[in-house]
């Protein structure tokens, strides 16, 4: 999930769509219910052919970062530069959400469980909605 860490810097891939495969993207985005598609204003961002640019356009998730301890958690697997935060592989990241719905059992039966039933996936999203950190950064729009 996309998070604004002032001070940290991740490399990130920038896919160009056409209009319609942009339209295919946004019908498998859950746009307006989980995700908004956005314009981020005033990045720094810096291709590998040496421009830079300060508008992006992105997926934000609508519900917030993982929390639980009401601090950030980063991936592990992504590669950050002056991360001020913990890091979770994410293996360690889905046991943290399997532990906090209390849900003993073998970590894939409780991704199968979750993907399977639409009910108990709204369920186990409301309870970690309860203390996810939602996105932050200051020069941002909903496009879509």
């Amino acid at each position: 999930n996309l998070q604004h860490v002032p001070g940290a810097r991740v490399e990130v891939s920038i896919t160009w769509l056409s209009d319609e495969l942009m339209a295919r993207m946004h019908a498998t985005e859950g746009l307006g219910v989980d995700y908004d598609y956005a314009r981020l204003d005033g990045l720094v961002l810096k291709t590998e052919h040496g421009e830079t640019r300060d508008t992006a356009f992105a997926y934000v998730y609508r519900h917030g970062s993982l929390s639980g301890t009401g601090d950030h958690a980063g991936l592990h697997e992504i590669s950050a530069e002056n991360r001020p935060h913990r890091s979770m592989r994410q293996r360690e990241a889905l046991e943290h959400v399997q532990e906090r719905i209390g849900r003993a059992c073998a970590l894939e039966d409780f991704i199968h469980e979750t993907i399977a039933d639409e009910g108990l996936r709204h369920e186990r999203e409301a309870l970690l909605q309860e203390d996810a950190i939602p996105f932050r950064w200051g020069r941002w729009s909903v496009v879509a």
